[in-house]
This record gives C-alpha cells, structure tokens and sequence, in this order.
C-alpha cells in the first residue's frame, strides 16, 4: 500500500477490478489472479453445481408474508432505531423547546392576567383572551409542524430505499413516528401550559389546567401530524411548505372567533366546522369564560349579560360542548395520521 491512502479505500481498489486495472495501487491484477487460480476455478465449479442442482425448485420467500418478521418485533426494531435518533437529534429538540419558552413568555407577558376572573367581564377582556388562545397556542403548532418538516424530508430518503429492501410495514412505520414523537410533546406541552397559564390569570382550578393542557398537547400533535401527511403526499419541502401555510391561513381565517360563526356567510359556513382551529379556540375560550352564569359582561350596546350567555349569543359557544371539541380534535389527530401512512403506503416519489 502506498503511503498515505486510507486503508478502506486502497482495500476497495485492490479487490475492485476496475480501478485496480487503471491505478497503480499494486503490482499486480489481483481480480484476474483471482480467476486464474486455483480457488477461483474450484468456486466457479462449485457454483455452476449449486445452480444445477436447485434448477426447477421454487424462488426463495419469506414465510407468513412480505417480511421478514412479525408486526410487534418490526414496531420494537423501529422504536429502538427512532428512540436513539430523537435523543441524537439536539439541534431539533432544542429548537422546539426554545421556541415553546420564548412563545409562552412573550405571549404571558403580553396579556398579563388578561384572563382573570372579574365581575363585570370587560369586553375588551374577552376579546383578548379569545385572542391570545388562538394565536399563542396555533403558532405553537405551527413551530412544531415547521420543525418536523425538514426532518421528515431527511428521513424519506432513508424510508425510500428501506421500503425497497421490505424491511418494514409502513403501518409499523407510521405508529412507532407517532409514538416516538409523545414524550417531547408531552414535556413541550407541559412547558407551554407552565408558563403561561399562570400568568394570563386563567381559571385557577386543577379541571381547567387539566383541559387547557389537553387540548393544546391535541393541538400540537395536530399539526405534526398534519405536517408528516403533506411531507409525504407532496412531492418536495417547498410545496408541502406553501401548502401548509395557506391551510394554516384558511382555519385561522374560518376559526369563528375572529369573524363570529353567525357573521359568516353562509356559503362559507363549512369552511368554519371542517377547520380544526374552530373546535380548539372553542373549546379553550368556553372553558375559561363559560362556566360561571353568574359572572356579567360589560361594555356592550344593551343591558349586561351574563358571559355563558354572551359568549352562546355571539360565537355560538356552550359550556356543555367543551368535551365535544376534545374527541373532534382527537379525531383530526387520527385523521392526519392515517393519511401521513397511506401517503408512506401508496405515494413515492424516488427517481431511480
């Protein structure tokens, strides 16, 4: 071996044929003395009986279907791969963690104890409460789903070539990407809830943080969800990215709080019940403001309500339809997740 070359790669070229045939790595041809010798003889003998022999017999399979192994020993494989990977994957972890910090500080400090109890209820309070809850927590969503993208992008290229070996069901696939995902969605969701519901004076009662946390850990794993089907439906980053946002622009358009439900014309009323964000502002602004009749709004043209009345009058909201928007929300989880796996399924787009 000449100095100074990686053994690996001298390695290759020795045992390669062609480069060793075009560069001096060494003296001689070591693919053609190969074939002259001996052993190269007796193998090539052996193997034209072995290709003799098993004429006729039936193609090798694999038994019980396309792969290899069973659906549990393929989802446990994929969880210890994707397990190691999220945990070596800083850069992606640390990003979604400053950004959930950063958003719920600014936000918190923002609309400082916007969100406490008083009697009268300012109307300016319940706009602004209804306003922070769409925007802090969709663009929480909307960092996660960012973030995901790109990953996802990297990963397919490795799917690609592992679904062309049938190494694994994309349904084994799907699951274990979903699971993997909930530990850093929990512990993100816990540190959104942590900081900012506290300091917009929520409702200061263990039912209440319970469901504000339900539903924004709904919410985030909604739009990852929703980023993983359009990563994979989609040909390339740029239009899964300019589809995503012009999605993400319609639901917040058709949300009903921004253009109350009964204000919107009727022919894009639709619009409003299929757009996911309905069902979490919904279910978030009824929670906080819709549980006490005794509590009155103030600031309107009439004589005063009472805030559950106000918020069923105006925005269609009722106290009694808060677990409702909870399962509409997981629906749309299982939703988009079914469509990212289908897309895993169905939908390729490799080139060669």
């Amino acid at each position: 071996m000449l100095p100074g070359l990686n053994p690996a790669t001298w390695m290759l070229e020795v045992t390669g044929g062609a480069r060793s045939v075009t560069v001096k790595a060494v003296s001689c041809n070591w693919p053609q003395w190969y074939k002259e010798s001996a052993l190269g003889q007796k193998n090539d003998v052996d193997a034209d009986n072995l290709i003799e022999r098993d004429k006729g017999k039936e193609p090798l399979s694999v038994p019980g279907g396309t792969y290899a192994c069973g659906f549990g020993a393929q989802v446990k494989a994929l969880w210890r791969k994707y397990n190691v990977a999220y945990w070596r994957t800083p850069s992606y972890n640390y990003l979604r963690f400053v950004c959930t910090v950063l958003v719920a500080i600014v936000y918190g400090s923002l609309y400082y104890m916007e969100g406490k109890s008083r009697n009268p209820m300012p109307f300016s309070s319940i706009q602004s409460i209804g306003g922070v809850i769409s925007s802090a927590v969709t663009y929480l969503g909307i960092t996660a789903m960012l973030s995901i993208m790109p990953l996802i992008g990297q990963e397919r290229v490795v799917y690609y070539r592992e679904q062309a070996a049938a190494y694994y069901d994309p349904w084994a696939f799907g699951i274990v990407i979903s699971i993997v995902e909930l530990p850093y969605q929990l512990a993100q969701t816990a540190v959104f809830t942590g900081i900012i519901y506290p300091m917009l004076g929520f409702q200061n009662t263990a039912l209440s943080f319970f469901y504000f946390f339900c539903v924004t850990l709904q919410y985030l794993m909604l739009y990852v969800a929703f980023g993983s089907a359009l990563m994979y439906g989609l040909p390339n980053e740029a239009l899964a990215l300019i589809v995503a946002l012009g999605i993400n622009f319609m639901w917040g358009l058709f949300n009903g709080y921004a253009i109350p439900f009964q204000s919107i014309p009727i022919y894009w009323k639709w619009m409003n019940r299929i757009s996911p964000q309905t069902w979490m502002v919904y279910g978030l602004v009824v929670d906080q403001l819709g549980g006490d009749p005794s509590a009155m709004v103030s600031g309107i043209l009439g004589p005063p309500t009472s805030v559950p009345d106000y918020m069923n009058s105006v925005f269609g909201y009722e106290y009694s339809f808060r677990g409702w928007c909870v399962l509409i929300l997981l629906a749309y989880v299982l939703v988009f997740r079914l469509i990212s796996i289908l897309s895993q399924r169905y939908v390729s787009y490799l080139k060669r």
